[in-house]
């Protein structure tokens, strides 16, 4: 039987002082061995590599410690630093992904030193044609920037090149063919309570917290029974990763009336173990698929026979927004209401508080404040944030 072939060329030590690589029947020179460099090149040439169907393109220098670092070089450099800087968040981590083979596409073989403000801002014309909003193409631009300045601590390029592309202004409000983005609209109660009625109960339950508390989606589907404090006659939950923990900001959300009671069959389950299961919303809606079944039991498949052992798709530990958002999706189109998303809950909560009690109130609830805010006004902010947790909207 052959030995199977390597995932990945492996990078070799050579007795000139270089690391190199052997594809496609050819040694590919790196640079000095074990440097940054020799490793990014080394990134950047299995790449080309791989996407040509294990075949190098003619032109490659084999020599790449002879080459100055381009665009690709950059990009392959920050792909490394996306394993362990993004590792907790999956979905930016696939948008810079995204950026990299962009940036590879239109400027991959371009000289990194030479990627200069006309070409980021003829990149920039590029999102502009694509349709995306003012705001994400700015956002983008940054993001591009980012990938540079990491580049610059890898000392693949001079720090003067980040400070050229910062030279480059954004797109202004009026200024561009780019279209605006609309700002998200707080989601009708009567919209909510038709849709829950196609929700699975711990889909349906999630929603009520999220009315309740004003929670972020994100937050919603990490709760564990190890993050509440149910010491207090409050409950309050305290996540353990939030949007701004990097800022180093505390979360703290009271718990209470309906959220608490939506909760509360949950909280005997192991300590880190999430409060909302997908599994358990799947095998719910196998039931209701097997109660709602059409074709006499004698006939065809007897419930469950059709299932694989070992299926190579399971449900996890742990509900992923864009799953959570589609099931809200789906329950909306049977409920014949306009879909709604569940961020759209949080604006909900947040603008009752703010008309009911007013703006201090909605900002404690929402975890908006300045760090510095936030140290020095902790308590007050817990206290406002339990009486605004008091007067949220329910859907009960």
């Amino acid at each position: 039987m052959p030995r199977p072939k390597n995932a990945l060329p492996n990078k070799l030590a050579h007795l000139s002082g270089q690391d190199r690589v052997f594809l496609d029947g050819k040694y590919y020179y790196l640079g000095l061995s074990g440097s940054e460099e020799a490793q990014v090149k080394y990134d950047s040439l299995v790449a080309i590599y791989l996407a040509n169907g294990r075949k190098m393109p003619e032109g490659v220098p084999t020599h790449q410690a002879d080459t100055a670092p381009t665009v690709a070089h950059v990009t392959a450099a920050f792909r490394r630093n996306l394993e362990t800087k993004y590792v907790n968040s999956p979905d930016e981590g696939r948008r810079y992904r995204k950026l990299c083979d962009e940036l590879d596409d239109f400027f991959g073989d371009v000289e990194a030193v030479k990627f200069g403000p006309l070409k980021l801002e003829s990149f920039r014309e590029l999102l502009e044609a694509s349709g995306i909003t003012r705001r994400t193409i700015n956002g983008q631009i940054k993001s591009i920037v980012r990938i540079f300045k990491h580049a610059v601590s890898r000392e693949l390029i001079p720090v003067s090149v980040v400070e050229s592309l910062r030279t480059l202004d954004p797109l202004r409000y009026g200024q561009t063919t780019a279209p605006e983005q609309k700002e998200r609209e707080p989601v009708k109660l009567e919209h909510v309570r038709a849709t829950a009625k196609f929700l699975s109960p711990v889909v349906r339950r999630m929603v009520m917290v999220q009315v309740g508390t004003g929670m972020r989606p994100s937050e919603v589907i990490r709760m564990r029974p190890c993050d509440i404090d149910t010491s207090g006659e409050v409950w309050i939950y305290k996540p353990v990763r939030h949007k701004t923990m990097h800022r180093g900001k505390q979360r703290a959300i009271p718990i209470v009336g309906e959220s608490r009671a939506a909760i509360q069959p949950y909280m005997d389950r192991a300590a880190d173990e999430y409060l909302f299961s997908p599994t358990e919303s799947y095998q719910w809606h196998l039931e209701q698929r097997a109660k709602n079944r059409k074709t006499p039991k004698s006939y065809g498949n007897r419930s469950g026979t059709n299932r694989k052992a070992n299926p190579k798709w399971k449900t996890g530990s742990l509900w992923r927004p864009d799953t959570y958002r589609n099931q809200i999706k789906r329950a909306a189109e049977k409920a014949q209401v306009p879909h709604w998303f569940p961020y759209q809950l949080r604006h909900t909560n947040l603008t009752h508080v703010r008309q009911s009690l007013g703006i201090e109130y909605s900002q404690a609830l929402g975890g908006h404040s300045t760090r510095q805010m936030a140290e020095h006004y902790a308590r007050i902010a817990e206290a406002k944030a339990i009486e605004a947790a008091l007067a949220a909207p329910s859907i009960g």
